[in-house]
């Protein structure tokens, strides 16, 4: 695992709690060297590879970053799925968060 893998996987279901939650990580993190990404309809570049830390996401983004191989979750130690109960009853989100899940190496 080198240093810029993706390690942590946050879920979120809409994109403004999303930026909600990475602006909490990001002040927890502020004197490390923990790089963050935001995952959320066309806010990563087609083509571009993910090499942050820790990444939060919309389901939809995030399966279809995981699909074109440009998140890696080989070595990703961490899933959250932030209001996971709405997320579920959602028609559409809780198809796409199991997607995600099954897309993600079983000893995560």
């Amino acid at each position: 695992m080198s240093v810029n893998d993706v390690q942590a996987l946050c879920l979120a279901p809409t994109r403004e709690l999303a930026r909600q939650i990475l602006s909490v990580v990001q002040t927890m993190g502020q004197f490390t060297n923990i790089k963050t990404q935001l995952a959320i309809p066309n806010m990563v570049p087609r083509g571009q590879r993910i090499d942050a830390h820790i990444v939060v996401g919309t389901p939809g983004p995030v399966l279809d970053l995981i699909r074109r191989k440009e998140l890696a979750v080989e070595y990703l130690k961490v899933l959250v799925l932030d209001e996971a109960d709405n997320m579920l009853d959602l028609q559409g989100l809780g198809e796409q968060c199991l997607s995600v899940k099954r897309n993600i190496p079983s000893n995560t």
